[in-house]
């Protein structure tokens, strides 16, 4: 019965507005006016196109692309998204953001570790299956993340959702899953380092394809990111994401041979962007408490 009655209450009503700086309630202020707390314009540029909705009616759609201007006020994009909605989000941001943590020390450790392994081969099969087993696991766990914080938001207004970017995203974050699991199985067969097999050599293909699903995951990963941005008001990452998808991969490509340290870069910046646009989201959740 509580959680029934918490879902009628403040943190889900629709018509909450809160400043997209400092979340202050600007809900019954001018909204051709600023927030009395930080002095941020209520209304500024539409979170679609960016066009200027200075003297533009709230009740009215923006002239340049027709998205309510009150989508526009404050940080109320997400205003009629149900809180638990968000809050499931933003758990799967979290396993996102710590899965790639834990995956940069892994890689890291996996690396250094190899060097010590060339010289004792007794321990090859151990090492290459508890490699196989951690690293892939991870992907796992960060690609279940993806699949929980690219859920569909319920309440969101259809003029500002991208189910088109949510389906790319998703479809890929699935053949990713299956070719991880692929790639895990092979990690725990057996095999002599000095000797080539039949297998081998279908895994080599396997991997070349397995790079192009990875490249395509990464960049809906970073479409999807880019909308979600906006979404938070947060345009420094959502211009990021119009270049990020093409510069990401060349770093990657280009520093690969400097003992992988390109790769490495780019996971780093796309941690990076996740972790800002999620920051700005618990920022939405937490002024529904404070409000």
């Amino acid at each position: 019965m509580q959680d029934q009655d918490s879902s009628n209450t403040t943190p889900d009503t629709p018509h909450r507005h809160a400043c997209i700086k400092c979340s202050y309630d600007v809900s019954g202020i001018d909204p051709h006016g600023a927030c009395p707390e930080c002095n941020t314009p209520i209304i500024s540029t539409c979170i679609t196109c960016n066009y200027d909705l200075s003297g533009t009616a709230p009740e009215a759609p923006c002239p340049e692309c027709g998205t309510p201007v009150s989508c526009s006020m404050g940080n109320s994009a997400l205003g009629e998204v149900p809180t638990q909605r968000l809050k499931s989000v933003h758990t799967g941001f979290r396993l996102v953001t710590n899965g790639i943590l834990i995956y940069i020390v892994s890689i890291i450790t996996t690396m250094i570790l190899t060097f010590v392994i060339v010289n004792n081969p007794s321990f090859n099969y151990p090492f290459t299956a508890g490699a196989a087993i951690i690293n892939n696991g991870l992907i796992i766990m960060i690609i279940a993340g993806w699949l929980k914080l690219s859920a569909p938001l319920e309440g969101l207004t259809p003029r500002l959702d991208a189910a088109d970017k949510r389906s790319f995203n998703r479809v890929m974050l699935w053949i990713f899953a299956g070719t991880t699991a692929l790639t895990l199985i092979y990690g725990l067969i057996p095999s002599d380092p000095l000797e080539v097999t039949t297998v081998d050599i279908v895994f080599g293909i396997f991997s070349l394809l397995s790079l192009v699903v990875m490249l395509l995951v990464f960049i809906s990963n970073v479409m999807y990111m880019g909308w979600f941005a906006r979404l938070v008001r947060n345009r420094k990452m959502a211009r990021r994401s119009k270049h990020f998808v093409w510069y990401g991969p060349l770093i990657a490509i280009v520093g690969m041979p400097i003992f992988f340290i390109g790769p490495l870069i780019t996971l780093v910046l796309y941690w990076n962007q996740i972790e800002y646009v999620r920051r700005d989201l618990k920022k939405v959740i937490q002024a529904r408490k404070d409000i």
